[in-house]
């Protein structure tokens, strides 16, 4: 098993999607014979040629064979194309695309639907990212009726983006529908071992995304969900049973946990433990960095330390003691003071060269790697005071790592020296 992520270019925004391989079932579609791959070879030497205009009509016969054919992925992917190069022929055609994308999401049928319902919603979220300095000037209102983005607050694209992503995942025949229909718009990563491979799973995966992205720019309201409570660490069988309660059922904290006991027990249901693994290990990430109780640490190497024992035969779990190195570097390095973290760098290592020695050509192990070139990467730094008193011992401070012995010489420079030093260090800064 390996994992996939497979993506697709908005101009330039982009859109995302993360899924990996498999068999699961299609939706049955009527071909013509239209021949696809020759059409795209056609626009791909018009756009070389910088012919948008001529590439734009080819774009939209693929586009009306492909609607009639009910070949989502040739649809979806013509629609792009034809973003793009409207882009480069007119102004404002983020405005006018994301028009054609509520205009297709009206009337298309399941899946194509949930599929541009996704990718609507994260349209909304980069336009909202990459224009924040002109709509941060936007007063927040309760008007909803406005179709014009550019007039739209900052909580009116959050509130349009949590909609969207939630509609996308809220059919649960997405389960029984293989990627593979959409090849077309997926291009595939290698160097990873995960499955994503029905639509259902890529989709809540990139609804995940979107919700556990902390928006510190938003007031927080008095009912908001916190990450409070130790047992949003526990392992898989004991979290997906918690009740989680919130007097917002929208705050993105509490979403954010919902989809994450939804998709792990949907993957304890199918008993795909690889990625069970993998959206556990997130949601201990998000916890961990939403937390601040100080069990934190305990609680977070505890569900670690069981995910090992219980899945200790598949290939994830390389990346499950991967970040217990990590764990463990971390508090070496940043409490030296207390006696137990004292030897936690070399626990470190050790685990890194048993995941690299056990788990061979796996992702987990050559995280292990990096990792471990971090650990016995030699370091040194010496640090002196700007101004130092006349006459008096100059303050140094020295810092090194993995260094047994260092030979240095102290010498004394003229002013003019001095000054040509510093004019040469501030030509290479």
């Amino acid at each position: 098993m390996y994992k996939s992520i497979f993506s697709i270019a908005v101009f330039f925004l982009f859109t995302s999607f993360a899924c990996n391989t498999g068999k699961t079932t299609n939706i049955m579609t009527k071909h013509s014979d239209y021949d696809y791959q020759s059409a795209w070879k056609k626009v791909d030497s018009l756009e070389r040629k910088g012919l948008f205009k001529s590439a734009i009509k080819i774009v939209e016969e693929i586009y009306r064979f492909a609607d009639s054919d009910r070949e989502g992925g040739q649809k979806i992917k013509a629609l792009f194309y034809k973003g793009k190069y409207t882009n480069y022929l007119e102004e404002d055609n983020l405005e006018s695309f994301e028009k054609i994308l509520r205009k297709e999401i009206a009337k298309a049928e399941f899946p194509d639907k949930q599929m541009l319902q996704s990718i609507l919603a994260e349209f909304y979220d980069k336009y909202l990212n990459a224009s924040m300095w002109k709509i941060r000037k936007i007063t927040e209102t309760d008007d909803t009726t406005s179709d014009d983005i550019q007039t739209w607050s900052i909580g009116r694209f959050i509130r349009e983006s949590n909609k969207l992503f939630n509609e996308s995942i809220s059919d649960s025949r997405l389960k029984n529908i293989s990627y593979k229909k959409y090849k077309e718009i997926f291009t595939e990563a290698k160097n990873t071992e995960k499955m994503r491979d029905n639509l259902y799973e890529i989709l809540a995966y990139r609804a995940l995304n979107h919700f556990k992205n902390d928006r510190n720019f938003l007031p927080k309201t008095t009912n908001a969900f916190d990450i409070d409570n130790a047992e949003y660490f526990s392992n898989p069988a004991v979290f997906t049973e918690l009740e989680l309660k919130s007097d917002d059922t929208g705050d993105a904290k509490y979403k954010t946990l919902s989809l994450f006991q939804e998709i792990e027990k949907y993957n304890l249901q199918t008993k795909d433990y690889e990625e069970l693994i993998d959206v556990t290990l997130k949601r201990l990430d998000f916890v961990n960095g939403q937390y601040s109780k100080q069990d934190k640490t305990k609680k977070y190497l505890e569900t670690l330390d069981y995910l090992a024992r219980k899945y200790s035969d598949t290939k994830s779990v390389a990346e499950v003691l991967y970040k217990k190195a990590v764990l463990f570097k971390n508090m070496g390095e940043n409490d030296k003071t207390n006696p137990v973290n004292k030897w936690k760098i070399k626990e470190a290592k050790d685990i890194c060269l048993s995941v690299i020695d056990k788990y061979k050509n796996t992702y987990g192990a050559s995280l292990c790697a990096q990792l471990l070139d971090q650990i016995n990467r030699k370091h040194i730094a010496i640090y002196v005071e700007k101004v130092n008193l006349p006459n008096e011992n100059l303050l140094i401070s020295l810092s090194y790592k993995n260094i047994n012995k260092l030979y240095f010489r102290l010498s004394k420079i003229s002013p003019d020296e001095l000054e040509r030093y510093r004019k040469t260090r501030n030509k290479q800064f």
